[in-house]
């Protein structure tokens, strides 16, 4: 199983969005997928309760709603032929539950707007990541998304300049269009929309499968995951 957790503190980032646009992905794929809703406002939730059920089925696990009728752990746990594991984690998620998160994921995603208020955040953030959350002991794969970005700005710039000085790979470029906002109000992923803008869009989701791919088989070789079929 390739456990990935979308990741930062800062809220408004876009990590629902980019976990659910995952999930639908490989679901459409044909790959057994969960998707793991750690928000105390339940997005990715209501995202799944909005997808029509003739789409590809996507496991989804509510880790705020607390059963008392099981360990937290078993609640957690996806069904056992579970392929990819999608972890939506919450603002302001504090340490230890963010260790948590860590311990239980392959890959770390961390979405990063083009602002000073989101590149400030962005760089504590993964100072905390990499001392206390010590991901480069656990052999995590961690990559930035830039989201929501307008090229040619100065705000896209700086966002440019602040992720060059780091030694964590930018993995893709999502742009700022109303293809993603269309998919979340269906319970769609970006991938199941039909449209011009939406196609413009999935190179950079090609970088970022292609990359998740890579790392999980580099790690796990005799893992097969047609991610690309």
């Amino acid at each position: 199983m390739h456990r990935i957790a979308l990741i930062n503190i800062k809220g408004g980032s876009g990590k629902t969005t980019i976990a659910t646009c995952l999930a639908a992905y490989y679901a459409d794929k044909g790959i057994k997928t969960s998707l793991t809703d750690y928000d105390l406002q339940s997005s990715s939730i209501g995202w799944l309760k909005r997808r029509d059920i003739n789409k590809p089925t996507i496991y989804g696990i509510d880790a705020t709603n607390r059963n008392k009728a099981m360990t937290l752990s078993w609640q957690l746990q996806p069904p056992a032929d579970t392929e990819i594991s999608i972890l939506d984690t919450p603002a302001g998620i504090t340490i230890s539950e963010l260790v948590r998160v860590i311990d239980r994921s392959d890959s770390l995603l961390i979405p990063v707007l083009p602002s000073q208020i989101d590149i400030q955040a962005a760089a504590r953030f993964i100072e905390v990541l990499l001392l206390q959350g010590k991901i480069r002991g656990k052999n995590k794969n961690i990559g930035i998304i830039a989201n929501r970005i307008h090229t040619n700005t100065l705000s896209y710039q700086a966002l440019e300049k602040f992720l060059a000085r780091l030694d964590i790979p930018l993995i893709a470029k999502f742009r700022s269009i109303q293809s993603y906002i269309h998919a979340s109000d269906r319970g769609l992923g970006l991938h199941e929309l039909a449209t011009h803008q939406a196609s413009k869009e999935l190179k950079q989701w090609d970088n970022l499968i292609h990359w998740l791919d890579e790392h999980h088989s580099e790690k796990y070789p005799k893992t097969p995951l047609s991610l690309l079929g």
